[in-house]
């Protein structure tokens, strides 16, 4: 990962959004979830000079273009069907309900406009729907990449021994991600840190993210402490739960 290029990715923070998405989190780690995460770390981190970082977020982008997109589609599916109707239904519609030639234009005109403007509400605003028209791999790259990025504005890349981990939870998409510093990638298999993201994300689905948070932490400092142990002048470096 090169820190110069994320650098430049990471955009101003908005308080009011920031706020928002505080409390969506607190909804699946509330308040007492989060200090005894925050307890956990610290234990964890009286064994070893590995620095344990945990970081929640509610979502890792807003994902503006695939809606937009699916948007658009819509859009599109909706005009085709109301002229292949009006095609068939105009005359007998006209005459039913006695409308004139404007009214016609204009319903035909505004009706779909509504609907779509509807369509993308529902879309932007309610989470499984919106799941739904976004592909997984957009999901899981974003995540990926907002890890990258936290990683270094978070300070993790700049611990002393080169030992900072962190933990970044995405509870939207239901993504975990596990980014290691190279003193401990030299010691701890990829492997190791592949089963402990599964543990998060099972605990995500059953709703006990904070439960499999702490286990995997209580597994981070079993592991480390035979690798890292603590030192004499070891000093706590980084936040022991960052909310976002």
């Amino acid at each position: 990962m090169a820190a110069e290029a994320l650098a430049e990715e990471v955009l101003p923070v908005d308080g009011k959004k920031e706020k928002r998405m505080n409390n969506k989190v607190k909804k699946w780690f509330s308040p007492s979830d989060q200090e005894e995460i925050i307890e956990a770390v610290k234990q964890a981190e009286k064994l070893t000079s590995g620095e344990i970082a945990p970081l929640i977020t509610y979502k890792s982008g807003n994902y503006n273009k695939p809606l937009f997109l699916t948007t658009i589609a819509f859009s599109t599916l909706l005009t085709i069907t109301g002229i292949i109707l009006w095609y068939f239904l105009g005359e007998m519609i006209q005459l039913r309900y006695k409308l004139n030639s404007f009214t016609l234009v204009s319903i035909s005109a505004l009706l779909p406009i509504l609907l779509l403007i509807l369509f993308y509400d529902l879309l932007t605003n309610l989470s499984f729907l919106k799941k739904i028209f976004i592909p997984k791999s957009v999901l899981k790259r974003r995540v990926l990449e907002q890890a990258e990025i936290e990683f270094y504005r978070q300070g993790i890349a700049n611990t002393v021994d080169r030992t900072g981990i962190l933990i970044y939870i995405s509870i939207f998409e239901r993504q975990v991600v596990i980014l290691a510093d190279a003193g401990i990638n030299e010691k701890v298999s990829k492997d190791f840190w592949a089963d402990q993201v599964q543990i998060i994300v099972e605990g995500l689905k059953q709703k006990e993210g904070a439960k499999a948070l702490i286990k995997v932490i209580e597994q981070c400092k079993g592991t480390l402490a035979k690798e890292f142990p603590i030192k004499a002048n070891d000093t706590d470096e980084l936040s022991n739960l960052i909310i976002k």
